[in-house]
């Protein structure tokens, strides 16, 4: 199957297939991939091994500054995203009925749809699909962890840039993107994309790229 540009832009207005499968796929490390209760504990993170080496160096780099950042969840087939989407449906649904006991099933499905997607995509929606992206974790004490701090994810906001990554859903541009800030999800796009989407540190989204594109044309 065709390898994906690293430009590619995945949302909800812009699905995969929901049969891709990047023929490049490449474990990044020994992480057990069993930091949520859903996840397949025999399923190791991996990604497209074009973004294999640059991720290499940012892991190299942040332990040079003291941190371990690694990965979390990296690829995600259509069906694994359907998974995620369905669970958190259903504990958005969960929580909606116990604030709001008297609301209807009808209602109570809609705003749960509703808040779950602006929280997790939808199955061909998830730029996870693309091998391209990845939600950070570190390796402290001996152990994985997806609970990472602010330290991490201000070194990452700081650095991902120089190894071809972008925050790919900042803070301020929820209307832009289509879902909620995630200060730990983040996506290759190269370096020269990446450093023209840093921005000082103010976000560029890849959507803002995109439009930027098509008004040259």
């Amino acid at each position: 199957m065709e390898r994906l540009s690293i430009d590619t832009l995945v949302n909800k207005e812009n699905p995969l297939s929901i049969s891709y499968v990047p023929s490049d796929l490449i474990a990044v490390d020994n992480n057990e991939y069993n930091f949520h209760g859903y996840s397949d504990p025999n399923l190791k993170p991996m990604v497209s091994s074009q973004i294999y080496i640059p991720f290499l160096d940012l892991e190299m780099a942040s332990v040079y500054d003291g941190l371990h950042i690694t990965v979390d969840s990296g690829y995600r087939s259509a069906q694994y995203q359907r998974a995620l989407f369905m669970n958190r449906f259903v504990l958005n649904r969960v929580d909606i009925k116990a604030k709001f006991p008297d609301i209807s099933p009808e209602e109570l499905d809609a705003e749960a749809y509703k808040l779950t997607t602006s929280q997790v995509a939808k199955m061909g929606c998830s730029e996870h699909q693309t091998g391209y992206a990845f939600d950070i974790a570190c390796y402290k004490n001996g152990e994985y962890s997806a609970a990472t701090t602010e330290e991490e994810r201000g070194w990452m906001n700081e650095n991902a840039h120089r190894f071809g990554f972008i925050l790919r859903y900042p803070k301020g541009k929820e209307e832009i993107t289509g879902f909620d800030f995630e200060p730990w999800h983040y996506r290759y796009v190269g370096n020269d994309i990446a450093n023209r989407l840093y921005n000082g540190g103010d976000w560029i989204t890849l959507e803002e790229y995109h439009k930027s594109l098509k008004l040259k044309l």
